[in-house]
This record gives structure tokens, sequence and C-alpha cells, in this order.
């Protein structure tokens, strides 16, 4: 059987009553089975259902990274009408319901179950009222009365009695809706879920902007996909998100990748122009770096490269002053308990130090193989995600002061089968795109 990321796992079952009964779950005479680990379930009644969903006559299950069926706990929940919603076109875990209510985050909602529906990825409403809800809390906002259903314009707008509202999540905390009323909708261009214009004026992310040409208005594509960076051109001007880019040519401005973009006589990252850069011939060179006919180089946030020995030699040394550790509360943990790793990364120079924190813990979640774990001399293979990216963005970048560190813990059993007692020896191996070192190596055990 495989568990996780397509990784084989041995289990201990009945190989000749063995069935499997879905990608990650199966059974064999008397036991039930999720990602190679024994399950406690109900197995006479467990089952799945026509939606694949896990069920016995006393839960509704939850598929966990952690390699557990959890259940679902739902005061007065029917098991067997419970099913998971289909939200903008995906089915979405977060959002069920049963023959008697809806819920969202296992909570019921006090809502009227025969008039309740989505408009847009953000708003529900009922025969009389409009709430949005939050994609972190199981609750929703009242957001007006009603008598008639709101009509999606996209996943983000909806329009009801000539407004639209728009919903924006700022934060943990605070979040907005948007209200933008108008006369009478005689044209509608979408040109991206959270932008849209009606009639002569552009609404970006839930604003009114004035100075857009809407019947021109456009999002700047490269090669056929969106961009990674937020272009935008009308007949007048070149857009960075609102902001007018004054020496950009929206006749021939293009984008080449990433945050890189030209026009015929600049190169630019972002809005500002790479001082030196030759329009004609700049390129994408090797090792994620942009090149021109002239010899300059720059990486992938606009920085030119130079390679003088001493650039090297003091990046090099910049690189040896950034330690990264990891660490444990305890070393002995029980099986099949979660044992729980600290990754710290500090920056000991007197220089700041940035890095792209992929492949590392700091993304609170296994997104790839960053962590080499060993058994009985033998490495243990990864079972956790692979994430497939693009190039990072400015944002995907962390900046640490001179003498600061930065910390997260991360449960190694949601990217790697310890499922044998003994001893085990881990360290954190850093990668290309993060550039950081590996860790020195660290032992715990399995009771």
């Amino acid at each position: 059987m495989y568990g996780g990321n397509l990784v084989p796992t041995k289990i201990n079952a009945d190989r000749k009553s063995f069935v499997v009964l879905s990608q990650y779950i199966g059974k064999d005479k008397e036991s039930i089975y999720y990602m190679g680990r024994l399950q406690n379930v109900d197995y006479p009644t467990f089952r799945i259902d026509q939606n694949g969903i896990p069920k016995d006559k006393n839960y509704v299950y939850k598929e966990m990274f952690s390699k557990v069926l959890e259940p679902i706990k739902i005061e007065g929940v029917d098991i067997e009408s419970f099913q998971h919603l289909t939200v903008g076109g995906v089915t979405d875990s977060r959002w069920s319901k049963d023959k008697n209510w809806y819920y969202l985050y296992q909570a019921r909602l006090n809502t009227d179950y025969e008039t309740t529906e989505f408009a847009g990825n953000d708003f529900v409403y009922d025969k009389a009222k409009l709430f949005v809800h939050f994609k972190k809390y199981p609750y929703l906002k009242f957001v007006r009365e009603i008598n008639e259903p709101p009509k999606s314009l996209t996943k983000k707008y909806i329009e009801y009695k000539n407004k639209l509202y728009y919903f924006k999540f700022i934060d943990n905390k605070e979040t907005e809706i948007k209200e933008i009323e108008y006369r009478q909708m005689n044209n509608l261009k979408v040109i991206n879920k959270h932008v849209i214009a009606i009639n002569d004026t552009v609404v970006y992310y839930g604003i009114k902007i004035p100075h857009f040409h809407a019947a021109t208005f456009e999002k700047i594509k490269d090669n056929e996909q969106p961009a990674f960076i937020r272009y935008y051109k009308d007949k007048n001007y070149v857009y960075l998100d609102t902001k007018i880019i004054k020496q950009a040519d929206p006749k021939t401005f293009v984008m080449l990748g990433y945050s890189i973009a030209k026009d015929d006589k600049h190169v630019f990252y972002e809005e500002n122009i790479l001082e030196g850069a030759d329009s004609k011939s700049f390129r994408k060179g090797k090792n994620l770096e942009w090149i021109d006919d002239h010899g300059n180089r720059f990486d992938l946030k606009g920085k030119r490269i130079i390679s003088t020995e001493d650039e090297i030699e003091s990046q090099t040394k910049l690189n040896n002053t950034v330690q990264t550790k990891i660490e444990t509360n305890q070393s002995h943990f029980k099986i099949d308990s979660g044992i729980k790793i600290t990754f710290t990364v500090t920056n000991n120079s007197n220089k700041e130090y940035d890095f792209c924190y992929w492949q590392t813990p700091l993304e609170k979640s296994f997104t790839s193989n960053f962590f080499e774990i060993t058994f009985d001399d033998k490495i243990i293979a990864y079972s956790g995600m692979m994430v497939k990216r693009t190039p990072p963005k400015k944002t995907d970048y962390l900046v640490l002061k001179s003498k600061q560190s930065i910390s997260e813990t991360i449960n190694l059993i949601e990217g790697y089968a310890i499922d044998k007692k003994g001893k085990y020896k881990i360290i954190f191996r850093g990668s290309t795109i993060n550039g950081l070192q590996d860790s020195d190596q660290i032992e715990f055990t399995i009771d």
C-alpha cells in the first residue's frame, strides 16, 4: 500500500482479504487502514459513501495528512445524508450539509435550509438575508436583507439592485465589505475575478479607480498566462496595481516573467527601472538570472549580480554566519504520538540577511523533503506533499536583521512514517532555493 505522496509503506494486513476502498483507504478481514496506518473506527459499519466520504455508524471522518481518520464531531448530525458542498466549482470540505442543516467548519448555520444558496466564493443567501462567510471562522456575517436572489458577476463580485458587493479578508481579524452603487449597468467588462469595469468605471479589488480608462484597461499577461505580479495597462499608461509607471510605454510593454518586464527603452523590476540594462537584448539566463548582451546580470529580485572575487567572498562569509538549528523539547517519544521539531534560523552577521523561506519549516507545513531522517542507518522516505511552484516573488523572502532569529515548530509525523521503536537521527538540509546551511544532527528515541 502507498502512504502519503505515493511512497510505499509496508503494513501488517491480511493479504488475502485486503480490499482497496479508496486511494488511501483499505481494509482486510479485521481492520481499516488509512495511508498504511491502522484506524480506530467501527469496522462492521465502516464504508466510503457515494461522495467518497468515510463514515461508520458513529461518525463522519476527515482524512488528515497525519495519517489519521479524524472524527467530524457535530451534535445531532445525520450521518447518512452528510456531504461536503461544491463552492465555486470545487468541493470544499469546510462546507457541508445533511438533510436538516448547513454547516461551516462543523458549526450549524441558522439559515433557511430550503433556500440557502451560494453567490460567488464569499457570499451566502437565503430567501430573506445576504451573508458573507469567513474562510477561517465558523460563522456568517449579515450583510443586508433581500427579497430576490443576488447575481454573481465573478467569483468575488455579486450584484443586488444596482449595488456591487466585494468581500476583502485583510488579515486574521479584520475584514471589509465593499459596497459600490451605480445607476444602471449598461456594460460589464470582467478583467479578472477582482477587477471589473462597470460602464466607464474600473472597480479594482472593491474600489473605484477614476484614472483607469475602462474601455482599454486590461491585465498584462506573460506568455498567455497571468503574470505573477499585477501589471495592467490602458491606452495611456502601464500600472503596477493602481500606481502609474510613468516611464513605461503601454504600446511596447511586455512581461518577461516573474516580476520582470520591459518596453522598447527600459527594463523594469516591479515599477523600478533596472539601470544600465539593455532592453533589446534583455533575456533569461541560466541559474535563475536575467542577462543582456552588455554583460549585465540581475537576480529574480532585480538586484545587479557582481561576479568579482571580493563580492563572492563577501557573500560566502555572510552565508556562513547564518546558522540553522533544529531541536526538540524532549529526547524520547511514544510511538504514534506527535514528534515536534523546532527549526531556527539565526543571522549572526552584522548585516541584514534575506532568504526565501520555501522548503523550510517556516512554511508551517511540509511542502518538500527538507529533513534527512535515518533509522538503523537507512533514510526514511518522505511521505508528505511535494509542491510545484513558479520562482519566488518578493513576498516569499524573509529579512533577518543583524543578530535576529526566527523559529517555527513542525510535527514530523505529518511528513514521515516514523512508526518503529528505536533511535532516530535527523538533520535539516538547506537547498538552492533558500540558500541556508545544513543544521547539526540531533537524535531522538521512539519508545
